[in-house]
């Protein structure tokens, strides 16, 4: 039987020496606490790369019987990633290989979400936020990593936020890095 946490120390050590970012241990320890204070039901990522991510949330939310819904842009990483989830032997993952920003979410569903994680482009977050907003549950809880060293591609993503008054926090959870936390309550 495949042990999750072996697997993903796998996955981590080989992105590592390819050079592929996945999430840093202090932003995954700070998501398992998430996840686990609020347990949501219905959670969305956006960018996936090669599924530690995914794979690490949805191991996380199986407890609860929970599902997460995946997106990746690009065709060799989504291959990759696929892989990886077929390894993994999770099955609570739905996933696409659809860029998020140009597909229309509103054909694919309208569940609301209580947990999002948003992971791409750093200078699309506010495109990303504003397709979202509306499949956002009461109480969601979003999570957009990489947010201090790329703070300069995320000036309208700020701008956005301060000018309609939703309240957000940066939290510094590596030297140089952290992540903007929203509770949409």
């Amino acid at each position: 039987m495949l042990n999750i946490k072996d697997f993903l120390n796998r996955i981590y050590e080989q992105s590592s020496k390819r050079k592929i970012p996945v999430l840093t241990n202090p932003t995954k320890d700070f998501i398992a606490n998430i996840l686990n204070q609020y347990k949501p039901k219905n959670c969305l990522e956006i960018w996936w790369c090669i599924a530690y991510s995914t794979i690490f949330i949805a191991n996380t939310i199986q407890n609860w019987s929970w599902r997460i819904s995946s997106f990746e842009v690009s065709y060799p990483s989504y291959k990759e990633w696929l892989n990886n989830i077929r390894t993994s032997k999770l099955f609570n993952i739905n996933f696409y290989n659809w860029d998020f920003s140009k597909f229309p979410i509103k054909k694919l569903t309208n569940q609301k979400y209580d947990f999002v994680f948003i992971d791409a482009m750093k200078k699309e977050y506010l495109k990303y936020f504003k397709s979202i907003r509306h499949l956002l549950g009461d109480n969601c809880i979003l999570i957009f990593d990489d947010v201090i060293k790329f703070d300069y591609k995320m000036k309208d993503l700020y701008e956005f936020l301060k000018k309609n008054q939703l309240n957000y926090e940066v939290i510094k959870l590596d030297k140089d890095d952290g992540v903007l936390i929203i509770f949409n309550d």
